[in-house]
């Protein structure tokens, strides 16, 4: 069951990113991978679980009877799952996974799409609106002794502002029955009312938040049956247990070793995700693909929620799913070749610069370097050199909260980082199953891939913050062409390899092996499928400066899931290999297509062993090639047709806490715009002027046009002033006409262009966007962002120009008289010099 949850901040508040920035921002705000505020999905489910056990305790601490078996604290812990790392005594039993599975809140996706738009067409504006999502908040320290505070402690803290609005989804994962379902939305529920505060310095009034819970309208039950708390917890649902397979069915498909067919796999990472490679001290690196062994694991439980059991053809090697790696060309991409090398300074495929391949080319005499990571196209036409693409990553930090001292600790877990796939990364991989299996598929179920479609859970901390995908699949039709260039075959020939996943093999002592040599005669044992030792295979004798092997180890390191504890390290050679060999005898095309959809070694079905035969990448000189720049242009013209700018926030949902939120942040981005065009206007003389008609006349006893005390009684009345009430400027304008008119006879009209200033409403409007982005290409300015690109609601712009209209002509006449009285300092104080000078001399 799906839901989701709504926090509505009520005051600023801080979730941390553990970081600052130095000389600037001694603590960061944790932010997404749009640059904006959120709530991780740890921290959501540490302060729901805090409160649902104390509403567990509570209850059961009320008493519980006889017949009862279960408690309100056990719901909690099938709810949240166990917590091993502060259990008391050796845990006995597999620890227990939650049932509830809570992503990061966000801010709403109407708002993140105006962003991403502004992003993509108005980057300053976007950098702009960013800004505003967030403030700095300065803080001191009091010593406890004198009550003042200290020294160098001083510190700055980025805030996110009250108001901020944020959706999370949630998902009941265990099958309930009704009552059971309608015990853990109720004890849920009454968490979320529990809940307060959340974040840093959520003690000192910073974090006040809501809980709001939005049920699915179709789940079937009471959405605030509290009287079920003041009963005896209901039973538990019985774990999980292998009678499941009782429950399929295995088809009895005899292996008639059948074509194959294939299908499509493309998955999108919706969140962050963590396919776990090692860890390094407290730190998860991530791999940079997806091992086919998750995502096989993903397909026989689809398969088996249709009562399908296909461990049987696993065993036999009759289903295999590929390694899911990042998308080129809406093609997997491929492991870069080892032989392929580029000049250190002329930046390889990602600059345009020269490649060479080492099989074919020399080393030349300016200094190479090889490729250690990264995926290319696999295309066959190498007219220009291939597409190349690499995974982006990033590291996500994160604690466990001591309950006893309420910060982390080593005990229980303290600091520890996430290395994981970037979101919005595409990925693509391949579920090849036999043709007789797939057909037997077909007729128990016509279209039973589709139900791998949709949203799963893949990788490590899939529950909350990581290892949300979307799949979709298709039938790929005709079959791909591979690369065996053998029709012409003569009896001694090349054979050159390129390994497109991680290859285990076995030596003569049955241990992991890396060696060319073992991988060499077990592909000839598989060539020589008749037993009659007819293809022979031998490492080729490169010519001079070239080579003819390119190998590296790679080193997977197992895990099981249930337990939580290692197994076993899968040793191969690494994806990206290459080498030559030999031909001796005649290679059949067909047996070389057949094993390049089938794989070599050991645990093919999980994506090892997977290899492609005499691909031009690895048989042609590359350095005479170009670059590929035809898909990068042809994305950006795609995304140009599609990129249609969404709608603004509409008016009618004045009163929606949405609308309320945008029109904060449109709010601050406007004055933050407006504080740096009055700076600006303020900068220079001959701009006071042409606003105030203000200046400074150096052959003038009163240097100051008009006087310091007139402009301190100008700024007096100006902040007096709002939109409907200019009464008070006014008055004032007229009094000074009236009866102090040549006060401000030196200015260059300077009443009546204050005057012009309040009874134009447009004029300092007009003022602001010629300081931010001047239309003549002779003035300066400052090349920020104009008002209308700080807007994100539909009447932003008028209702803000009545409400911010009043502020802008303050700011602006404040900033104006404060850099004349600037100027006007220097000038003073050499008077006074000459003053004091002449009297010293008399």
């Amino acid at each position: 069951m799906k839901f989701q949850l709504t926090i509505k901040m009520q005051s600023d508040w801080h979730v941390g990113a553990g970081a600052g920035r130095r000389g600037d921002i001694d603590r960061l705000i944790q932010r997404d991978t749009d640059g904006l505020p959120y709530l991780p999905a740890k921290t959501l489910t540490g302060i729901w679980r805090d409160a649902c056990e104390l509403i567990a305790d509570g209850l059961d601490s009320n008493g519980i009877s006889e017949d009862a078996s279960t408690s309100w604290k056990q719901w909690v812990d099938f709810l949240f799952g166990d917590q091993p790392a502060i259990a008391k005594s050796p845990v006995s039993n597999a620890p227990q996974p939650a049932a509830l599975s809570i992503r990061a809140a966000h801010l709403p996706t109407c708002i993140k799409d105006l962003l991403q738009h502004r992003a993509r067409h108005h980057k300053s504006a976007h950098q702009a609106l960013q800004s505003a999502f967030t403030f700095i908040k300065p803080g001191i320290s009091i010593d406890a002794k004198t009550g003042c505070a200290e020294e160098d402690f001083l510190r700055f803290e980025e805030m996110a502002r009250i108001g901020t609005v944020l959706t999370a989804d949630c998902e009941l994962l265990a099958a309930l029955t009704q009552d059971q379902q309608q015990a853990a939305c109720t004890l849920l529920a009454a968490g979320a009312k529990v809940v307060e505060r959340l974040g840093g310095k959520r003690r000192r009034g910073a974090g006040r938040c809501q809980f709001k819970i939005d049920w699915p309208e179709d789940a079937g039950f009471r959405q605030t049956a509290w009287d079920l708390l003041a009963r005896d917890a209901p039973e538990l649902p019985e774990a999980p247990s292998d009678q499941t397979k009782d429950q399929t069915n295995s088809l009895e498909i005899r292996s008639d070793q059948s074509g194959w067919q294939r299908i499509s796999i493309a998955l999108e990472a919706l969140t962050p995700l963590v396919i776990p490679a090692r860890t390094i001290g407290n730190v998860v690196e991530t791999l940079d693909y997806i091992p086919g062994t998750n995502l096989l694991r993903l397909v026989l439980q689809q398969l088996r929620s249709l009562g399908v059991d296909l461990g049987d053809a696993v065993a036999r090697g009759d289903l295999l799913v590929t390694n899911a790696t990042t998308a080129i060309a809406d093609q997997p991409g491929q492991p870069i070749p080892a032989c392929l090398f580029y000049e250190k300074s002329g930046g390889g495929l990602t600059k345009g610069g020269t490649v060479y391949n080492r099989f074919c080319e020399p080393e030349p005499s300016s200094q190479l370097k090889g490729y250690r990571s990264g995926y290319v196209e696999f295309t066959k036409p190498l007219e220009t050199l291939p597409g190349y693409q690499t995974v982006d990553t990033l590291v996500g930090t994160h604690n466990t909260i001591e309950d006893q001292y309420q910060r982390p600790t080593s005990e229980v877990g303290g600091v520890y980082s996430y290395e994981a796939i970037a979101p919005g990364t595409f990925l693509q991989a391949e579920l090849r199953i036999r043709q007789s299996l797939y057909e037997a598929l077909r007729q128990k179920h016509p279209n039973w891939y589709e139900k791998l479609q949709g949203h799963h859970r893949i990788g490590q901390s899939k529950k909350d913050d990581y290892g949300a995908i979307d799949i979709t699949v298709k039938i790929i039709q005709p079959e791909r062409e591979t690369y065996t260039q053998t029709e012409d075959s003569k009896p001694t020939e090349k054979l050159w390899v390129w390994l497109l996943s991680d290859v285990l093999l076995r030596n003569e002592w049955l241990r992991p092996t890396a060696s060319v040599e073992d991988f060499r005669q077990a592909l000839q044992q598989t060539l020589n499928a008749e037993g009659d030792d007819s293809i022979q295979l031998e490492l080729s004798t490169p010519g001079e400066g070239l080579v003819s092997a390119m190998l590296r180890s790679h080193r997977v390191e197992s895990w099981q899931t249930q337990w939580k504890l290692p197994r076993p390290s899968l040793v191969g050679i690494a994806a990206g290999s290459c080498m030559v060999f030999e031909v001796t005898g005649t290679l059949d095309p067909q047996r070389l297509r057949q094993l390049e959809l089938s794989g070599i070694g050991e645990r093919t079905a999980e994506g090892y062993g997977q290899l492609c035969f005499n691909h031009p990448l690895l048989s042609e000189p590359l350095s005479a090639k170009k670059p590929n720049r035809k898909p990068e242009e042809a994305l950006k013209s795609q995304e140009a047709e599609l990129d249609t700018p969404p709608p603004l926030l509409s008016a009618s949902n004045r009163n929606s806490d949405v609308f309320d939120y945008a029109r904060l942040i449109e709010k601050a981005a406007w004055r933050e715009a407006i504080r740096r065009a009055a700076l600006f206007l303020a900068s220079e003389g001959d701009r006071r002027k042409e606003i105030l008609g203000i200046w400074i006349d150096n052959e003038r006893d009163e240097p100051s046009q008009p006087s310091m005390s007139q402009l301190g009684g100008l700024r007096s009345v100006v902040s007096q002033l709002k939109f409907n009430q200019k009464g008070s400027v006014l008055s004032w304008i007229e009094n000074i006409r009236d009866k102090r008119s040549n006060k401000w006879d030196g200015t260059r009209d300077g009443l009546g262009k204050i005057e012009r200033l309040i009874n134009e409403e447009e004029h300092i409007w007009n003022q602001v966007r010629n300081a931010l982005q001047n239309a003549e290409s002779n003035q300066n300015s400052l090349n920020y962002p104009l008002l209308q690109e700080l807007t994100l609601t539909e009447t932003g712009d008028a209702d803000l120009k009545r409400e911010l209209w009043a502020e802008a002509i303050q700011v602006v006449v404040y900033a104006c008289i404060h850099a004349h009285k600037r100027e006007l300092e220097p000038i003073d104080r050499e008077q006074e010099t000459l003053v004091g000078g002449a009297g010293y001399g008399a």
